[in-house]
C-alpha cells in the first residue's frame, strides 16, 4: 500500500472507476484512497460504491475511502445520500 502513497490520488480513481480493470487493482487503488479523496471524485466513487453491478470486494474499499473524508466541506450531504442509496438498496425505504 505503501507504494501507492506516491501515486496522484487522481490516477487511483481513474483506476477504481474502470469496470474493464481487474478487481484486484481496484479493490488495492480503492484502499489506498482512505483519507485522500478528492472532491471532485466523491460523488463518482460513491455512485460506483453503491452500485450492485460492481463486485462487493470492490464495493466496500471504495465505500470505505469515501466515508473517510468526513470533514470536507461535501461529507454531510455525501453521507446522507448514501444513506438513502444503500437503504434502497436494502429495500427499507
Amino acid at each position: 500500500m505503501q507504494l501507492l502513497a506516491s501515486v496522484p490520488s487522481g490516477a487511483l480513481v481513474d483506476l477504481v472507476l474502470d469496470g474493464g480493470e481487474i478487481r484486484y487493482r481496484r479493490a488495492v487503488c480503492a484502499r489506498a484512497l482512505v483519507g485522500r479523496v478528492p472532491d471532485e471524485h466523491a460523488t463518482a466513487l460513491a455512485d460506483c460504491g453503491c452500485d450492485e453491478t460492481v463486485p462487493l470486494d470492490v464495493r466496500n474499499p471504495i465505500l470505505r475511502s469515501v466515508l473517510s473524508m468526513p470533514d470536507q466541506p461535501r461529507s454531510d450531504d455525501l453521507l446522507a445520500s448514501l444513506s438513502v442509496r444503500l437503504r434502497g438498496d436494502m429495500g427499507t425505504n
